[in-house]
């Protein structure tokens, strides 16, 4: 459900730079933010202490740093860091469904979709948690996306997925 369009590493890497992208940003500043977070992702590559911040390092870059490198995570994050996705669901041989909401900001709907033996979904009014979310995704910042991330926002009308489930159980996409 969401996969992103590629490695985590490049995908945290884009995020990052989408939201240095500023008009009128910067770029000595971007460059030393985007700059600590490739040495970041180098560190747990190597298995190393998390990198000292140099000057212009905004202190969000830092946080998102340490909180990768982090105690329990840093296991998780260096094991997911480089594996390309749509490699490994190209490999796959079983039943293969991937699934976005329309309004997810966080991780959209690859365009174009890498070719994978499966079936691609697309849930209209849903966010990056399938919760329901009305608002056009162009217009949403992830900042403005979390307002519908709470547990008491519903889910959206997750049909499509559950057809594609249905057909599973009736001998559906893998042919057994």
């Amino acid at each position: 459900i969401a996969p992103p369009a590629a490695s985590m590493g490049r995908m945290i890497r884009d995020q990052v730079a989408r939201q240095l992208a500023a008009p009128g940003a910067d770029e000595a500043a971007t460059a030393a933010n985007l700059g600590h977070l490739d040495r970041v992702f180098e560190a747990l590559r190597r298995g190393e202490p998390a990198p000292q911040p140099v000057e212009k390092v905004a202190p969000a870059v830092v946080r998102l740093g340490e909180g990768l490198m982090g105690g329990t995570q840093r296991a998780f994050v260096r094991a997911t860091l480089d594996p390309d996705p749509w490699g490994m669901a190209a490999r796959f041989t079983g039943a293969l469904a991937a699934v976005w909401g329309a309004q997810d900001v966080q991780s959209p709907k690859p365009n174009p979709l890498p070719s994978f033996p499966g079936t691609a979904l697309e849930i209209p009014e849903a966010n990056h948690l399938l919760k329901r979310e009305t608002r056009e995704a162009a217009g949403l910042s992830g900042f403005a996306a979390l307002d519908t991330y709470g547990d008491d926002t519903p889910l959206a009308d997750l049909a499509p997925l559950a057809a594609w489930l249905e057909t599973l159980r009736v001998g559906g996409p893998t042919g057994r």
